[in-house]
């Protein structure tokens, strides 16, 4: 094909269907299927407290938690002696 005609042919397929390319009408959904395209949206309550709930329990855990632990391990083995709480 030369390159003006491998435009055209493009801009053909960008504008419409072929006859012999006919649009299928759209199939009905099942109830499961039609639950998880609702349930998997972007921007939906779950997805959004999800992702608050596992920044919350991240946080929690890095700043909280484990520098807890941390300091409770110095004070038990290194400051009373030999486990003395």
């Amino acid at each position: 094909m030369r390159p003006d005609t491998t435009e055209k042919w493009l801009k053909d397929q960008d504008s419409e269907l072929s006859p012999r390319e006919p649009v299928l009408p759209p199939q009905k959904e099942g109830p499961v299927a039609k639950f998880w395209s609702g349930f998997l949206q972007p921007k939906n309550l779950w997805r959004i407290y999800t992702f608050k709930g596992c920044n919350a329990g991240w946080w929690t855990f890095t700043r909280l938690l484990i520098p807890a632990w941390v300091a409770h391990y110095y004070v038990k083995y290194h400051l009373a002696g030999y486990g003395v709480f």
